[in-house]
């Protein structure tokens, strides 16, 4: 592996901050350069600013490819790194994808969902026949509890 002595400088072409690779553009020839982003010195989150500023060494990678490494902001300096977006469709904590509704791993609060064991604290399964106002206060009945009586329907009409 040969490392050459002196910096280079470049151009962020892209950087895919997700899949954590990118490519430079050398200043001097136009050439491209593979950068991955453990080379890059930066605080925190390493990643590069597309047509950010870079300095760079060159290595020779073991399958004959050119790659950067010792990635700098100009003067030995931290990298600016992308921007951090906010995005709300990929659940998490709104920072690169976070947000939303998350990803189906909660329990939910609508009817139906996982049911009922029959441990201790179940309810019995319903008796037949046991529809509407009736049906509820037979279960409850089932169970140990009063239910409430149905309320009378109110009547629309008016008298003249």
């Amino acid at each position: 592996m040969a490392e050459a002595m002196t910096k280079q400088c470049g151009t962020v072409k892209w950087f895919n901050t997700q899949k954590g690779y990118g490519f430079i553009t050398l200043l001097d020839t136009g050439a491209e350069v593979f950068v991955h982003q453990t080379a890059i010195h930066a605080e925190g989150f390493r990643s590069l600013q597309e047509g950010e500023t870079v300095e760079f060494n060159l290595e020779d990678s073991e399958d004959g490819r050119t790659k950067a490494i010792d990635v700098t902001g100009p003067e030995g300096a931290f990298v600016q790194g992308a921007v951090k977006r906010y995005s709300y469709n990929k659940g998490g904590e709104g920072v690169e994808g976070g947000g939303g509704r998350g990803k189906g791993r909660g329990r939910g609060r609508g009817r139906g969902g996982r049911g009922r064991g029959r441990g201790q604290n179940s309810a019995p399964p319903a008796a037949e026949g046991a529809e509407g106002a009736e049906g509820g206060a037979a279960i409850m009945a089932m169970i140990g509890t009063e239910a409430a009586a149905p309320s009378q329907p109110v009547s629309t009409e008016v008298s003249a």
